[in-house]
């Protein structure tokens, strides 16, 4: 996702239930401060936080999806509501949801 010339990465999944309800989905997780699109990484940072800060770190997947058969579609609403609530987040509590890089 790019927010003005920020850039955050995210994953997306098209999930399908009964071959009838599509629904892709656009997610995230944050580590403390820090914004990771990868399962792999978050396992990485919690532990570099366990044992280099000595706390146990919060985290929070964030999650957005939509009901659409047209994946493009849904991804691009999907950009443009994350797009309209970062700057609607107060800014104390943006770097919990997007991460240090984006939350100034």
């Amino acid at each position: 996702l790019l927010f003005g010339s920020e850039k955050m990465q995210v994953r997306h999944l098209e999930t399908v239930l009964d071959n009838r309800r599509f629904e892709p989905v656009t997610y995230w997780f944050t580590v403390g401060s820090t914004a990771l699109a990868d399962s792999k990484m978050k396992k990485w940072a919690e532990l570099d936080y366990t044992l280099r800060q000595r706390v146990i770190p919060d985290g929070l997947l964030v999650r957005v999806s939509s009901i659409n058969q047209d994946s493009h579609a849904a991804y691009t609403l999907h950009r443009n509501f994350l797009a309209q609530l970062m700057p609607a987040v107060m800014p104390r509590y943006r770097e919990r949801l997007f991460g240090s890089a984006l939350s100034s």
